[in-house]
């Protein structure tokens, strides 16, 4: 149901399974970095029910301040996590599974932050507008054929269609494009 090898672009189709993976995981979570995480968020592709997605959980835990990743990085590796750093600014990363069967991404980043905000609005709006979010599907088919060992190209891709629909989900577009 989950594993993915690092660096490849491989869709499945949704499994409702990938809700309760995320449910499991977030409880193991809350128990971990209890009194340091101040929010944990499903975030992603597998979690917008209907669409093909990457089989990985993708996960938001925000804290007050990214300061607090030194606490967090005990108890993760305890859950199986290993820190891989700063991939995109205000973020720190955390992988589980070894490198040919990753199974979670878990993002720290500072609760409130635009970068927490940008990843509900995008998730929140996909999952309240299914025809954009086929049409996004789409695009990932597309983009995963074209580019099945180039995950940062995959991912380059995806980006304009990503910007429009944020650019809806705050009202400034009537209907985000390909």
């Amino acid at each position: 149901m989950l594993g993915l090898r690092r660096g490849t672009v491989k869709l499945v189709s949704y499994k409702p399974a990938w809700a309760v993976a995320y449910l499991r995981e977030r409880k193991r979570l809350r128990v971990a970095l209890h009194g340091i995480a101040q929010g944990i968020e499903h975030i992603g592709s597998t979690a917008v029910p209907g669409i093909c997605a990457k089989p990985l959980i993708d996960m938001m835990v925000g804290l007050n301040s990214l300061r607090d990743v030194a606490e967090c990085r005990g108890p993760l590796q305890a859950l199986g996590y290993g820190y891989r750093g700063s991939v995109v600014a205000g973020e720190r990363l955390f992988v589980k599974g070894p490198d040919h069967k990753r199974t979670h991404y878990l993002h720290i980043i500072r609760i409130g932050s635009r970068y927490w905000s940008l990843h509900l609005k995008f998730r929140d709006y996909l999952r309240k507008h299914d025809v954009v979010a086929q049409e996004y599907a789409t695009l990932k088919r597309r983009l995963a054929v074209i580019n099945p060992r180039n995950r940062p190209a995959y991912n380059a891709g995806k980006e304009p269609f990503i910007r429009n629909v944020l650019r809806a989900a705050a009202g400034r577009a009537r209907k985000p494009r390909q």
